[in-house]
C-alpha cells in the first residue's frame, strides 16, 4: 500500500529540514522564513504537475464511485464523495495555476509565479483544511486571478463550495443513521436519471447550462452532481497541458471508463472527464 504524500508538500518539508513528519509542526517558523531559490522553483514545477494530476485522479475516482453508490441506493456516502470530488478539483486547479498550499497546523500559501515566501492564510471564522482551502480559492477568484462560474452565485446564502461542504458535514455529523436505501432529497433527480439510464441527458443539460446561465449549477435538485461534473472538466483542461506520462495509471483509467459506460454514460461525455493520451 502506498502512503506517499503530495510531492510539493514533501519537497517543502525537506527544504525546511524536516525528515520526521511527526515533528513537522515544530518547523512552522522555518516554513515562514523559507525563501525559494530559482532552482527550487524549477525543481517544484514538475512536482506541481504531478500533484495536480494526482488530485484529478482522486476527484474522478470519487465522482465515479458516487455515481455507482447513487445507482445502488447509497446516497448518503455518495454525497460525501461528491463533495470530495469538488475539494480535490479545487486543490488541483490551484496547483495548475501555480498556487501552492502547504499544511502545517494551518494553511501556508504561495504563488509560484510571483512569490518566493509562504504566507499563512487566515480568514475569521474559517477553520480546518477544507474551509481554508475553499476560502483561499474564493479569494483568488475574487482577486481576478482565476475565473470560476461556480463562484458567480450562491446556494442558500452560501458559496456553492461551502454549501457542498455543509452537505458533507450533514452526512458525517448530523445523521444518526444513514437513510439508505431511501434517496437523499438532493440526489433524487440524479438517482432517477441513473435508474432510467438517462444520466447522460442530465450531463448534456448541465453542459448547455454552463454555456449560458449556469442555472444547473445552482439548482439544488442538481447541484450535488453538476458542480463536480463541471469542475472535473475544468481541471482536466488544465492537466491536459502537462507533459506527463500517465501509463502508470492505465488500469485505473480503464476501470473508471468501464464503470461510467456501465452507467450508460456516452464516450463523448467520458472524454470530457477522463484523460486519455492520443494514440
Amino acid at each position: 500500500m502506498n502512503f506517499k504524500r503530495n510531492d510539493v508538500q514533501e519537497y517543502i518539508e525537506l527544504k525546511c529540514g524536516c525528515t520526521d513528519i511527526t515533528k513537522w509542526d515544530s518547523y512552522k517558523q522555518k516554513l515562514r522564513e523559507l525563501n525559494l531559490s530559482v532552482n527550487d522553483v524549477a525543481d517544484i514545477r514538475p512536482k506541481v504537475e504531478n500533484d495536480a494530476v494526482s488530485y484529478w485522479l482522486k476527484a474522478i475516482h470519487s465522482f465515479t464511485q458516487a455515481l455507482e453508490g447513487i445507482s445502488a441506493g447509497y446516497s448518503a456516502w455518495s454525497i460525501v464523495k461528491l463533495y470530495y470530488s469538488v475539494f480535490y478539483c479545487l486543490r488541483g486547479e490551484l496547483l495548475s495555476n501555480s498556487y501552492l498550499l502547504i499544511r502545517n497546523g494551518s494553511l501556508f500559501c504561495l504563488n509560484l509565479n510571483t512569490e518566493t515566501q509562504f504566507s499563512e492564510f487566515r480568514i475569521k471564522k474559517l477553520r480546518g483544511d477544507h474551509q481554508l482551502t475553499i476560502g483561499y480559492y474564493s479569494k483568488i477568484v475574487q482577486d481576478g486571478a482565476i475565473s470560476d462560474l461556480v463562484s458567480s452565485n450562491q446556494i442558500d446564502d452560501n458559496s456553492p463550495y461551502m454549501w457542498m461542504l455543509k452537505q458533507r458535514e450533514r452526512v458525517n455529523y448530523q445523521m444518526q443513521v444513514f437513510p439508505d436505501p431511501r434517496i437523499d432529497r438532493l440526489l433524487e433527480e440524479t438517482h432517477k436519471a441513473i435508474v432510467q439510464r438517462k444520466v447522460d441527458v442530465v450531463f448534456n443539460h448541465i453542459d448547455s447550462s454552463v454555456n449560458s446561465d449556469g442555472v444547473y449549477l445552482f439548482d439544488k435538485d442538481y447541484s450535488m452532481i453538476s458542480i463536480p461534473y463541471y469542475k472535473l472538466q475544468v481541471l482536466l483542461k488544465h492537466i491536459q497541458r502537462f507533459s506527463i506520462d500517465l501509463s502508470f495509471i492505465t488500469a485505473e483509467l480503464e476501470h473508471i471508463i468501464s464503470v461510467l459506460r456501465h452507467l450508460s454514460i456516452s464516450d463523448e461525455t467520458i472524454k470530457k472527464l477522463v484523460y486519455k493520451e492520443e494514440d
